[in-house]
């Protein structure tokens, strides 16, 4: 049987993603001199080079392990992961995959990673999910 809800979350999830990317991180930015804190994110998502993905560290490993230059970014959305161990196990597990020219960067509410940016220029956006949830960015070095 299908989780409905989980599935509605998980959608809303990518959702917000999006939204997120397209307002801030594809947003010019003042503390960055006018340049979007990412300004490769946009052509991303339009191209479809960006994959979501849920689980925890075995979805990490998978797509590490599958990863084939389709795509530019894999975000692994922590589910059933206490966000207190993702980052050092982020730390740990890059020294293992550096030999596939990969990196992982973790997102952990409350944790950063701290760009410096202004928070007002990261708020610009309204989320679609109440509940707050860790991200490890998986990409090319």
């Amino acid at each position: 049987m299908v989780d409905v809800f989980n599935s509605l979350w998980k959608i809303r999830v990518v959702q917000e993603l999006q939204r997120w990317s397209e307002a801030v991180l594809n947003a010019p930015s003042a503390f960055f001199n006018g340049i979007p804190p990412c300004p490769y994110a946009k052509q991303a998502w339009a191209n479809s080079r960006v994959q979501v993905a849920f689980g925890g560290e075995s979805a990490v490993m998978d797509a590490v392990r599958a990863w084939d230059d389709s795509r530019d970014v894999i975000i692994v959305i922590a589910e059933d992961w206490p966000h207190d161990q993702i980052e050092d196990w982020c730390k740990t597990a890059n020294s293992e995959i550096a030999e596939f020219d990969l990196t992982l960067m973790a997102f952990v509410p409350g944790q950063g990673p701290d760009t410096g940016q202004p928070e007002e220029e990261m708020e610009n956006w309204t989320p679609l999910v109440d509940e707050e949830y860790a991200m490890v960015f998986i990409q090319s070095l």
